[in-house]
C-alpha cells in the first residue's frame, strides 16, 4: 500500500497536464531577440521529444530558421559563383577542399578534418572553446576510455552544429581523430564516415603530415 506521501508525489510525477504546461512555460520564454517568436533549437540534429532543450542553445537560430547564404561572397571573396540556392556548393568544389588541422590536447595530437564550404577562419578559436566546455563543463576529460570517446563525439556534434547554424546544411563532412597513450579515437560524421575516398584521403594526409 502507498502513502499518502507516495500518492502525491506520484501524482505531481505523472501528471500530464502539469508537464506539457510547463514545457508551454519554457518554450514561451525562449523567444527570439528581435521579434519575439518562438525559437526551436535542436539544430535538426536530434529528434524532437517535446522536453526543454538546454538553455544555452536557446538564443541560436534553429535549422529551419537559418537563410540561405552565398559562401561565395563569404568565404571566397566573391570568385565563384552564387550558391545561395543550394545548401552545399554543385560546382566551384576546388574552393572548399578538404582542410585538416592538428591540434595538441592535453598533451597528445588532435586531427581535424572538415569539408565545408562556410569560412573556416574560426575553427581554432572553436575547437579550442569546445574542448574547454568538454572539461570544465561536461567532465570528459578525465583520464578515462569512455570520457575521451564523449570528447570527441561532443566536439564532432558542436562542429556540425556551427557551421550548420551559419548555413543549413553547409556542413559536408567531418572527422576528429585524436590519439593518447595506447589509444586512438575517431569520430566522423557525414561524407567523413560514408565516403571510403573522402575517409582515404584524410589518413593518408594524417600518414603524411608528421613526416613533413
Amino acid at each position: 500500500m502507498k502513502n499518502e506521501d507516495e500518492e502525491k508525489i506520484e501524482d505531481r510525477v505523472f501528471d500530464k497536464e502539469a508537464i506539457d504546461k510547463s514545457i508551454e512555460d519554457f518554450r514561451r520564454n525562449v523567444t527570439d531577440k528581435e521579434n519575439g517568436s518562438l525559437k526551436r533549437t535542436n539544430h535538426g540534429n536530434t529528434r524532437d521529444d517535446g522536453w526543454p532543450e538546454d538553455p544555452e542553445e536557446a538564443a541560436l537560430p534553429s535549422l529551419w530558421e537559418i537563410p540561405n547564404k552565398n559562401m561565395g561572397a563569404s568565404a571566397n571573396a566573391g570568385m565563384t559563383r552564387d550558391d545561395s540556392t543550394t545548401a552545399t556548393r554543385l560546382l566551384d568544389k576546388n574552393w572548399s577542399p578538404l582542410i585538416i588541422r592538428k591540434y595538441q590536447m592535453h598533451g597528445w595530437p588532435m586531427f581535424i578534418g572538415i569539408i565545408c564550404d562556410a569560412n573556416l577562419n574560426d575553427l581554432d578559436d572553436l575547437v579550442y572553446d569546445v574542448m574547454e566546455k568538454a572539461d570544465k563543463d561536461h567532465g570528459f576529460i578525465d583520464g578515462t576510455i569512455q570520457g575521451a570517446r564523449n570528447a570527441c563525439g561532443y566536439l564532432s556534434d558542436e562542429l556540425v552544429k556551427h557551421y550548420n547554424g551559419i548555413k543549413r546544411g553547409v556542413m559536408e563532412g567531418n572527422i576528429v581523430f585524436w590519439y593518447q597513450d595506447k589509444l586512438a579515437i575517431s569520430s566522423a560524421y557525414g561524407d567523413l564516415m560514408t565516403h571510403e575516398k573522402c575517409a582515404m584521403e584524410f589518413y593518408s594526409i594524417l600518414n603524411m603530415m608528421p613526416h613533413i
